[in-house]
């Protein structure tokens, strides 16, 4: 295989696709081509390095998130919702337009492809990819194969491994039609064929007139790619808070074709919907919730075939992974849908064993007294999660993937600015943000990558001393709890984005969570550590992470303000009512923790000896080797000044 490689000559024997035709729902035909086995381990061979070559040369767009390592639906689904919300907020007119490829993968000539490839590839490699376009095929149908006969010079073949990182090369081209003038009122999110364009104006007659143009500039680019839009498939909504009724009959055009505002549009799996020129996710949320209520009546015409744990698993599996698509990024359920969730969930739980007449009553609940508690007791039985800390859970996930991959500059730089190191005195005050401290990890990955599948070299990043000092100081302060991290900064209420924006859903609830678990966000191994604690916390049927007086399993306890236990505010105390009374009372003082924090950095200079005249340029070291204690915001910001990399927002064009 190697040697095909290497002569740039793709086999002729494994250009041969087997392909099944299945019909689309409505008319037409889908073929789904089958590559043989050994063909698609030479294609794995070639994507190994091949995407490592795309991804460290940067050549795809950031907006461009389809088949990428790292990157997902959620990443283009924020990167909308973003663009939309915020020019709502600032009183913008907003167009969102979802463009459809006929046939997209299919259409585009080799010639084409060919060039587009020989942009960043020549040789071998360059023989070997455009060569691999060639294919041949033969139908099978019930075990009966038909003549094998050359395709088309046409597209991209599909059902291979190289397929989709091709594809998304060549419509990445797409994003050319963006213009330095169009950074500040148009935006394109690309998610391999799905394509989404975003115009704002200032009265609806601006937005229109630019609809229209990135409309005719998206055509021509695609026509010039071998490729052609939908009209028919086309959707259109507009937003805006100040919209008039006329507003809706002045329509954006495709291909001659007009187009009408269409109420809900849909992208990613995700439907956005223009409420009266209100951008909304309620309807998706009512959407997701009705589908898990059908999952939920099929299980049942086989509950008898189940056994109590088979059903749950099944649950888990559909159900929640149902409501879980997009929501790294996705808004809570309001409390009404949350509760409606709830209960059909617990009715599937209870389907092994409820009778017609359990079915019916549990779905409407009115003469059940302690519902929530039943909810919560068939929860833990089952060990599963309510929909609320399953979201928590990804949520989390996604800003630890970000803290350690940083692989969208854009979502990177709000964490930046929004989340933050603290004391546990002050958790609404910023020391720093959270540093990357990752930075370097990543540069010698990148290097030794590069050495291994290329046999080349690029420069490696020496570590500043001062990064390597605030590293091993903030890893060391959140391991002894003597800081913490939270969101600050939090935007106005008032604003549609803080609503329905990512971080904002959930950062709260991520600020509620003991600061333990916080800060595994930053520590070695932390991400299962985090997921397990998470998943560790008492279900309720409300959105809360800690228990208050709806929660029945503590319902006879002493209210923590009555103990003199002096215990840690943020990680014992159940209500915000209590939160507030025991504000000022924490356990650990600030000299308390101070002192704390000065014997671990005299540790770390001490371990730094050879170093020593260089840290001396640092005014705590000199007050802590002579015994006055610093507080950790006072050591963190004299190191943060000093630092070159790890404290540094990320260049962003997305």
């Amino acid at each position: 295989m190697m040697a095909t490689i290497d002569k740039g000559q793709f086999p002729e024997t494994l250009k041969i696709s087997r392909v099944t035709i299945l019909p689309k729902p409505k008319d037409g035909i889908r073929p789904i081509s089958i590559s043989e086995p050994l063909n698609s381990i030479l294609e794995k061979l070639i994507i190994t390095s091949l995407t490592p070559f795309i991804e460290i040369n940067k050549l795809l767009d950031p907006r461009q998130n389809g088949f990428r390592e790292g990157l997902n639906c959620s990443i283009s689904l924020d990167y909308v919702i973003h663009k939309i919300t915020n020019w709502y907020d600032k009183n913008k007119v907003v167009i969102a337009v979802t463009l459809d490829c006929a046939n997209a993968f299919g259409t585009a000539g080799h010639r084409s492809i060919s060039k587009m490839i020989s942009k960043f590839t020549e040789g071998p490699a360059y023989h070997f990819l455009s060569n691999a376009l060639e294919r041949k095929f033969k139908v099978v149908k019930n075990g009966i194969h038909s003549q094998i006969k050359n395709l088309e010079p046409y597209g991209i073949p599909q059902g291979g491994i190289l397929a989709p990182i091709l594809f998304s090369l060549y419509i990445s081209q797409l994003t050319d039609i963006l213009v330095p003038n169009d950074v500040s009122t148009a935006a394109l999110s690309l998610f391999a064929d799905d394509a989404l364009a975003i115009v704002q104006g200032e009265t609806h007659a601006e937005a229109i007139a630019r609809a229209n143009e990135l409309i005719n500039r998206m055509t021509d680019k695609l026509q010039a790619l071998g490729m052609s839009i939908v009209p028919a498939k086309t959707k259109v909504s507009l937003f805006g808070k100040f919209l008039l009724k006329e507003d809706y009959n002045n329509c954006t055009s495709v291909l001659g074709q007009e187009v009408p505002y269409a109420e809900h549009l849909k992208y990613l799996g995700t439907i956005i919907t223009s409420d009266k020129g209100r951008p909304s996710l309620a309807h998706s949320d009512a959407t997701l919730i009705n589908k898990c209520k059908g999952v939920v009546s099929r299980i049942r015409s086989i509950r008898k075939t189940l056994a109590e744990d088979e059903n749950s698993t099944i649950l888990r599996s559909t159900t929640l992974g149902m409501i879980l698509h997009n929501s790294e990024v996705a808004p809570k359920f309001s409390a009404i849908d949350n509760t409606r969730f709830n209960k059909i969930f617990f009715t599937g739980l209870r389907n092994t064993v409820s009778s017609a007449w359990w079915f019916k009553k549990s779905l409407v609940f009115d003469d059940f007294v302690e519902k929530d508690s039943l909810i919560t007791e068939t929860l833990t039985k089952a060990k599963i999660p309510t929909n609320f800390i399953a979201r928590l859970n990804v949520f989390t996930g996604l800003i630890f993937r970000l803290l350690k991959d940083c692989r969208t500059n854009r979502m990177r730089n709000v964490l930046f600015t929004h989340l933050a190191l603290t004391t546990n005195q002050k958790r609404n005050e910023m020391i720093i943000p959270v540093p990357d401290i990752d930075f370097y990890i990543r540069n010698i990955k990148e290097v030794n990558l590069v050495k291994e599948l290329f046999d080349d070299t690029i420069p490696v990043i020496q570590p500043s001393p001062f990064d390597e000092l605030l590293i091993e100081t903030t890893l060391a302060f959140l391991k002894k709890g003597v800081i913490q991290i939270n969101f600050v900064n939090r935007p106005s209420i008032r604003k549609l984005h803080t609503k329905i924006g990512w971080p904002w859903a959930f950062s709260e609830d991520f600020n509620d969570l003991d600061s333990q678990t916080r800060s595994q966000l930053l520590l070695p191994g932390g991400r299962e550590v985090l997921r397990k604690n998470i998943h560790r916390i008492h279900p309720h049927q409300y959105k809360s992470v800690r228990c208050d007086k709806r929660c029945k399993k503590s319902e006879y306890k002493i209210p923590i303000e009555a103990l003199d236990l002096r215990l840690r505010l943020d990680d014992t105390i159940n209500t915000r009512h209590s939160k507030n009374l025991m504000r000022n009372h924490d356990l650990r003082t600030l000299a308390q923790d101070s002192a704390i924090a000065s014997s671990l950095f005299l540790e770390l200079i001490i371990n730094k000896i050879d170093q020593i005249e260089c840290y001396y340029d640092l005014s705590v070291v000199p007050k802590i080797l002579n015994g006055t204690d610093c507080s950790p915001g006072e050591i963190l910001s004299e190191i943060a000044s000093k630092t070159d990399h790890i404290l540094r927002r990320k260049n962003s064009s997305e």
